[in-house]
């Protein structure tokens, strides 16, 4: 069983493998309409973290502290292209795009469903209910009219 840490890691390589390929990926559209400002501990400088309450303060760090970790290991593990992994903003984008956008299914699985994320986000009332089946498929269903 992976731990949650490492089925985060897993992601955020896919999405940087997938950014990799451009226009040729089946993905490329939902990448490109991802925003690429976060406000998030991983995107806080150490200013920022003054300036929060002491407990907030140490979770946004503790957030940057598993994103140093998995950029480190990423520059180490040659997974990617030398180009791809040395790209500050690139590597902080696909991490926050897999830390904001992944959900649990089950009891421990992590999934990205590229589009059906985008969804709920105009209204303070959710607007569709997001499941999977037993294939692993994800299935969207509107909540009202």
């Amino acid at each position: 069983r992976l731990s949650k840490k490492e089925r985060l890691f897993r992601l955020f390589v896919k999405i940087l493998s997938e950014y990799e390929k451009g226009d040729q990926s089946p993905y490329f559209p939902w990448l490109n309409a991802m925003p690429r400002r976060y406000y998030n501990g991983v995107s806080m400088t150490y200013a920022c973290f003054d300036c929060l309450p002491p407990y907030v303060s140490r979770l946004s760090k503790k957030e940057r502290e598993r994103y140093k970790v998995c950029r480190d290991i990423l520059q180490r593990a040659s997974l990617l292209d030398d180009a791809t992994t040395a790209n500050k903003e690139l590597v902080k984008f696909a991490y926050n795009a897999a830390l904001t956008r992944s959900t649990v299914v089950g009891t421990r699985e992590l999934r990205i469903a590229p589009m059906a994320d985008m969804f709920n986000h105009g209204s303070a009332e959710t607007e569709v209910g997001i499941t999977y089946d037993g294939e692993g498929n994800c299935v969207v269903t509107t909540s009202r009219d």
